[in-house]
């Protein structure tokens, strides 16, 4: 059991709270990066070879950047979901009658 804690890579080893925070952070860079990429490409790309690669590079970005932010936010679903389950704990028991 020590032995398989040791071998998780780093990613599994974070909680939830701090891939969510990874995931969005890591997603809302890409997708600057990629709009930056192409904002600055702009009428460019469907003329010269080396704008296309470019728009190519920011459009990557931009869906690796929205993938991220997927991840990122079923992360926070997971959460929440988590959060509801320790607050509603209990409440469906039924209650036992009392025999008087």
């Amino acid at each position: 059991m020590q032995e398989q804690k040791q071998r998780r890579s780093w990613y599994q080893k974070l909680k939830l709270t701090q891939k969510f925070k990874l995931n969005t952070a890591l997603g809302f860079v890409l997708v600057a990066l990629g709009a930056l990429i192409l904002a600055i490409t702009g009428e460019e790309m469907t003329h010269h070879i080396h704008a296309k690669l470019h728009a190519f590079v920011g459009i990557v970005l931009l869906l690796g950047g929205l993938w991220f932010c997927g991840s990122g936010l079923r992360y926070r679903s997971q959460l929440d979901a988590i959060r509801i389950a320790r607050r509603n704990r209990g409440g469906f028991q039924k209650k036992k009658k009392k025999n008087d």
